[in-house]
């Protein structure tokens, strides 16, 4: 799997926009939670970010995506949560805020129901 995090990272930091990249990405949004593997769960995280930080998308898409984060913090597993935790305060860190803005409502929406749901001790 490493090859083809790398050559899927090379694809999006050169921005070869073709349309199966944005279908590779929806699945490496869901490996980023539900990987049983930590290091393929980060590497999809690290790839996933820079496909929303580089890659050329609308609007749409772009909310698609953010909002591929978000449902993996309603993963059954608190492995999977607490990875799709990590990959969202990745992606508020690095967007900028004008992105972060504009999809303000969902992501608290989204945490504020994680933290009222959540039974994990951490």
């Amino acid at each position: 799997r490493a090859a083809a995090f790398a050559a899927l990272l090379a694809l999006v930091r050169r921005r070869a926009v073709v349309a199966e990249v944005y279908d590779a990405m929806d699945a490496v949004a869901d490996l980023a939670v539900t990987s049983l593997e930590r290091a393929d769960r980060t590497k999809a995280s690290k790839t996933m970010l820079a496909f929303l930080l580089t890659y050329p998308m609308g609007k749409k898409r772009r909310k698609h995506h953010l909002g591929q984060l978000l449902r993996g913090l309603d993963y059954a597993y608190e492995e999977g949560r607490c990875a799709a935790l990590d990959s969202l305060a990745a992606a508020l860190r690095a967007l900028p805020a004008r992105d972060v803005e504009d999809h303000a409502d969902a992501f608290f929406a989204a945490l504020a129901a994680r933290a009222a749901n959540e039974d994990a001790a951490e």
